[in-house]
């Protein structure tokens, strides 16, 4: 009589083991790696140089010309190579002015509210967005409910503009 009440409940504990069968290929192991990698350190060089091309930055917003304050036409001119030089300047047209220095009442280092980002033009500021994504960057412009920083990218830096609700914390750096 005994054997009969364990039998069935080695029954039950035995289709409980893992088989082969749910074990995953290498290939499928190589897709999650690559996904955890891309949730973690965000897009590769070669895809931030594919959204380039169509005119997208690395967070798929569109890219602002700093000169214009335009987003970037994509085109057969476009450069994709990093620069640590200034951009040319054509002949007969003059230089913009040198930025104006930040106004001494800028917020103290630490956490800060999205209204004070016009004071910060040209500091630097750390954000979190609502995504879970962390950035660090320089504050080039605030326009409304957005902000443009310029963020460092492994081997280049990209102009960003992110919409007010879509950060969740700042802090100035």
């Amino acid at each position: 009589m005994r054997v009969r009440v364990y039998l069935p409940l080695f029954g039950v504990l035995m289709a409980g083991l893992p088989t082969g069968a749910w074990a995953q290929s290498p290939e499928e192991d190589e897709q999650r790696i690559e996904e955890i990698v891309r949730e973690r350190y965000g897009p590769t060089q070669a895809e931030i140089d594919a959204l380039a091309l169509q005119g997208l930055g690395p967070d798929g917003q569109p890219l602002i010309d700093p000169a214009t304050g335009l987003p970037v036409v994509p085109g057969p001119d476009m450069v994709l190579t990093p620069t640590t030089e200034p951009a040319p300047v054509p002949p007969g047209t003059t230089a913009a002015p040198a930025a104006e220095p930040p106004p001494p009442d800028l917020p103290p280092v630490g956490p800060i509210q999205f209204e004070d980002l016009s004071k910060l033009v040209g500091q630097w500021v750390k954000l979190k967005t609502y995504n879970g994504r962390t950035w660090q960057g320089q504050v080039k412009a605030v326009k409304g409910n957005e902000v443009q920083l310029t963020v460092t990218q492994r081997s280049g830096a990209a102009l960003m503009t992110l919409k007010k609700n879509a950060i969740a914390s700042l802090e100035r750096i």
